[in-house]
């Protein structure tokens, strides 16, 4: 059968296709005004747009913060403009008030409309805000860095005394630190450079009582500060005033206050930058810094290891990095008798009896030598040849001597002792004893103590003596009298200890003897270790041989040794004597004591500075410093020991720390002027009443020209956002134009496009139905073709 190809129908059909899709592109662009709504139609511009569209979002957020940011700015500028007309007012009034031809009652009623305007300048403090901000009112904070931390730094040596409240809200930022003259505790404000602005001076209370609360309100800075003692000892001691006020002022830097509010505005798309509001703080309660535009500007500091040492530059101070060394740090000295089972033991006083104190030497008998000079009767007297460590704590407070303190304590269940403790750093103020009898050695079979005199060198040295201990001779029927004692030691770095005596064996696993320096087992004392908190000293045994077969019941020759003297074994080795293996009549089960423990000499500070190739060594009672050769004032921090490693520091000194927002509001100085004249009545003077109100001029011109100050730099502000926020409208508008280039439609190109496609596809659908309708005449053509051929 013949056949034919319909190719007009399908060239019509495919062009019918073309014609189709090239109409609904031109009907998608024309509805969503898009040149590119899809990957497919042009990936390239669309991954760009896609980038422009990114930009263009984030620069008009910008520009909405912006915004905010000049609301913001706007609305702190309209209540500082309210504030400042006020004290204009105020002003006037002042001025008018200095008219000395008005009587009192008519000043009277000035002051009562200054009462308003006052109350009124509160009011709009607290007003002016932004979605619950404060515009103007900023209160301190209180550095997490700072040296007084709230309810852990303890200041008190007989006692606990600590910060249970530190109030800096009204405080400015800044530095303050501590200084002490007896009970006279003085708060000085500086800024990052440690220019001073100030200060003020307040005097400590002592203690009294089981717990005792003071309250330190330094509110010429806005800060409050609340001590509260409680006693430690069982003998119910605290602190004296003097004491609590020098232990504030080692204090390096005790208080550093920031500001709490801080508002940022993006600024820049792109960019790290922003827009910074900082609330003027027109609440605090401080009074004005000084003349804070006149103070040097000190240069800035950076250091590696703030934990080991602080430093502070002076205007001398050159720039550079300067590498230093801590050796160590100045400590007071530190010890405790030990051993007491009750607060009503005794210590025995000797003869030769001394406590030393710097170079102040106390007696039993009352008597005080200072610099070779003896004072009769200058403190209390110990009498008896022993005294209960309740009396021994209570004289030694009774000293009145600021460098010395006694707490007597109970360390657990059945053991008291009592702790030493020196006031002031250094090697000149050490403290040291002589001639005190205290328990040196046990019987630790029988439990009886060996007293023996104990004394405490100013460099952490003791020695012990005792004689008299009688043990049992197994060869004959003379007892043996040992006597003996130890010295041990601890300090700059150093430990050593040694046992005196003859013929005496060391508890111990060596095997040689031990006359001098030893080593101990893990449960005894450990040479080269420190002599605290509690070494466990040794067993003495009196005789020459650390072991005799004589005395080994299990030794059977008894044709020559025909004696059995033990009824316990003694070891073949080891040389590890106790109580179990010795019987009481046959060893002498002598354990020497640790009677005084904890010992922390008095010592200097020092440290080795370099710079430029310069290298010097600095020493000195405490643990600040001031370099001469660079003016640098450095600062040990307490932790330091001395068989410590050495710590390092590098102090990189540069450019000055940026400075502090300034404090000359007045607005405090006004209310207290006006505080004053509203206690004023008609039978104040002339002059009084000139005076105040001359003051209450003064300090409303200051701070008109503050407000004006602060209104200025929000003015600079607001231009500057302005400037911000017109370039980033203009850069919003260019990529907008960059986008649509990219991928927005042409209107009437793609209008055009529309209607060519439109005649393209009703002109194909025609040629499909003509084509189609050509193949039927065709096919019967064919047919009968076809049978024409067939016949």
């Amino acid at each position: 059968m013949t056949s034919i190809n319909n190719n007009a129908s399908i060239y019509a059909q495919q062009s019918l296709v073309e014609a189709q899709n090239s109409l609904t592109t031109a009907i998608s662009q024309l509805s969503t005004g898009k040149r590119v709504n899809a990957a497919q139609d042009d990936a390239a511009s669309l991954a760009i747009s896609q980038n422009l569209i990114s930009q263009i979002k984030t620069i008009n957020q910008s520009i909405s913060n912006l915004n905010s940011a000049t609301n913001v700015m706007q609305i702190a500028d309209s209540g500082l403009n309210s504030i400042q007309d006020m004290v204009l007012r105020i002003k006037d009034l002042a001025i008018m008030g200095t008219n000395e031809s008005l009587s009192s009652s008519q000043k009277v009623n000035i002051v009562k409309e200054l009462e308003q305007l006052n109350t009124e300048i509160d009011h709009v403090i607290d007003r002016t805000a932004y979605s619950g901000t404060g515009l103007l009112t900023n209160y301190g904070e209180l550095d997490s860095t700072s040296g007084l931390k709230l309810n852990s730094t303890n200041v008190g040596v007989l006692d606990t005394t600590v910060a249970s409240i530190i109030d800096v809200t009204g405080a400015r930022p800044g530095i303050y630190k501590f200084s002490s003259i007896n009970d006279q505790l003085t708060l000085t404000k500086t800024d990052y450079n440690d220019n001073t602005f100030g200060s003020q001076t307040l005097t400590v209370t002592t203690p009294n009582g089981s717990t005792y609360n003071q309250t330190l309100n330094y509110d010429a800075f806005g800060i409050s500060v609340r001590l509260s003692s409680s006693t430690v000892g069982v003998n119910g001691l605290t602190d004296n005033a003097e004491e609590i006020a020098r232990n504030l002022s080692n204090l390096f830097q005790p208080i550093i206050v920031n500001e709490a509010i801080k508002l940022r505005f993006g600024s820049d798309s792109g960019s790290t930058s922003f827009i910074s509001f900082r609330p003027i703080n027109l609440s605090s309660t401080a009074y004005p810094d000084a003349e804070w535009s006149t103070l040097p500007n000190q240069n800035g500091v950076s250091n590696t290891n703030p934990a080991a040492i602080q430093a502070l530059p002076s205007p001398t101070t050159a720039k550079g990095t300067y590498a230093i060394t801590i050796n160590q740090s100045a400590a007071t000295t530190q010890f405790e008798y030990v051993g007491f089972t009750s607060t009503t033991d005794t210590v025995g006083i000797n003869n030769d009896f001394t406590f030393t104190v710097g170079d102040r030497v106390y007696y039993a008998n009352g008597n005080k030598v200072q610099n070779g000079v003896t004072t009769n009767s200058a403190v209390p007297t110990l009498s008896g040849a022993s005294v209960s460590i309740t009396s021994l704590t209570t004289w030694i407070n009774g000293l009145n001597d600021s460098n010395v303190s006694a707490r007597l304590y109970q360390r657990s269940t059945g053991d008291y002792a009592v702790k030493v403790d020196g006031g002031l750093t250094g090697a000149s103020n050490a403290i040291s004893f002589t001639g005190m009898n205290l328990a040196v050695a046990k019987n630790f079979y029988t439990g009886a103590r060996v007293y023996g005199s104990t004394s405490l060198a100013a460099d952490g040295k003791i020695t012990t003596s005792f004689s008299g201990y009688i043990v049992d001779d197994p060869y004959s029927a003379t007892n043996i009298s040992v006597s003996g004692g130890l010295s041990a030691y601890e300090g700059n770095g150093s430990q050593f200890l040694n046992f005196s005596g003859s013929d005496k064996w060391l508890y111990t696993n060596y095997s040689n003897k031990s006359d001098g320096v030893a080593s101990m087992t893990s449960d005894g004392l450990l040479i080269g270790s420190e002599l605290s908190p509690n070494p466990t000293y040794s067993s003495y045994y009196p005789y020459t041989y650390p072991y005799d077969y004589r005395y080994d019941p299990a030794y059977s020759n008894t044709y020559y040794y025909p004696w059995y003297l033990g009824s316990r074994d003694q070891p073949s080795s080891g040389y590890e004597y106790g109580a179990s293996n010795w019987n009481a009549n046959f060893t002498s089960n002598l354990k020497l004591l640790t009677s005084v423990v904890n010992i922390d000499p008095a010592r200097d500070a020092n440290l080795t500075i370099t710079n430029s190739g310069s290298t010097r060594r600095i020493t000195n009672s405490s643990n600040v410093f001031t370099d001469s050769t660079s003016g640098l004032a450095l600062n040990i921090t307490s932790n330091t020991q001395p068989w410590d490693t050495p710590a390092n520091a590098s102090i990189t000194i540069g450019d000055a720390n940026p400075p502090l927002p300034p404090n000359n509001s007045n607005l405090v100085a006004i209310d207290h002027a006006i505080t004053t004249l509203k206690g004023y009545s008609s039978a104040e003077t002339n002059d009084a009443w000139r005076l105040m109100f001359a003051k209450l001029q003064n300090q409303s011109e200051k701070a008109f020209n503050y407000l004006s100050y602060e209104r200025g730099i929000l003015g600079a502000q607001m231009n500057r956002v302005g400037f911000i926020a017109t370039n980033l409208s203009s850069q919003s508008l260019n990529l907008e134009k960059s986008k649509s280039d990219l991928i927005d439609a042409d209107v009437g190109e793609v209008t055009a496009q529309f209607m060519k496609e439109k005649v393209h596809l009703e002109a194909a659908s025609h040629m499909v139905k003509e084509a189609s309708s050509l193949v039927n005449p065709i096919k019967t053509l064919m047919k009968l073709w076809d049978d024409i051929e067939s016949k």
